[in-house]
């Protein structure tokens, strides 16, 4: 996550970098979220699975002024 954000920010000079994830998928949000991720805002039944499950999305982002090499 450390390359993408520094490829993001520093290299191509973005102004938002944002992902989404499955809401079930607790360990890569904890993740996003350690490495400065905020929590925009949640897609009800965002995705649909091969079985045809619809699932919540979680929407996150970082801005370039909350962007740090520290």
């Amino acid at each position: 996550m450390a390359w993408v954000a520094y490829e993001a920010f520093a290299v191509r000079k973005v102004h938002r970098l944002y992902l989404e994830v499955a809401a079930n998928n607790a360990r890569a949000r904890a993740l996003y979220e350690r490495c400065g991720f905020v929590q925009e805002g949640i897609w009800r039944d965002g995705f649909r699975s091969a079985d045809g499950i619809y699932s919540d999305l979680v929407a996150y982002s970082m801005l370039e002024r909350e962007y740090s090499t520290d």
